[in-house]
């Protein structure tokens, strides 16, 4: 899949125009895996020497920020970004929903709030060092993937 943002000439911006307004999303630190949700702003006000720009969403733009086209190209990398928005974080599973498969290891919270690595066991059973029940965790999430040196 081959997507080209186009980049929307800054000099024929005009107050009322929509633009795409990049948001950079990442999956790791130093991650090549990057793409950019193109989020939709409106122009509410251009300064005569066009100085600034300030839209709606995001107040002011500074001279080095671009403004992409929204058309179907846009679309797919705002696609592309949610996707790896959620890989690189999955989030909190609260068990009441979904539990882990058996003899998974999770980072698993405690209903008072404390966070742990635990297995699960199945049957509603956490193990670490005691043996837990979804009574007292109330969330999971897989573990990330393990460092590996440079």
């Amino acid at each position: 899949m081959n997507i080209e943002l186009k980049e929307i000439d800054k000099d024929k911006v005009k107050v009322g125009d929509v633009v795409g307004v990049a948001s950079k999303v990442e999956c790791g630190w130093g991650s090549s895996f990057r793409h950019s949700r193109i989020i939709p702003a409106k122009i509410v006000k251009i300064t005569p020497k066009r100085t600034k720009i300030v839209s709606d969403k995001f107040g002011e733009h500074d001279k080095y920020e671009n403004f992409y086209e929204l058309n179907e190209d846009a679309a797919q990398e705002t696609i592309l970004a949610e996707e790896v928005g959620e890989l690189g974080n999955p989030g909190w599973i609260p068990c009441s929903e979904r539990l882990p498969e058996n003899a998974m290891n999770v980072i698993a919270q405690f209903s008072d709030g404390t966070v742990t690595e635990l297995r699960y066991a199945g049957n509603g059973i956490f193990e670490g060092i005691y043996e837990y029940s979804t009574r007292v965790i109330i969330a999971w999430m897989p573990l990330p993937e393990p460092y590996e040196g440079e």
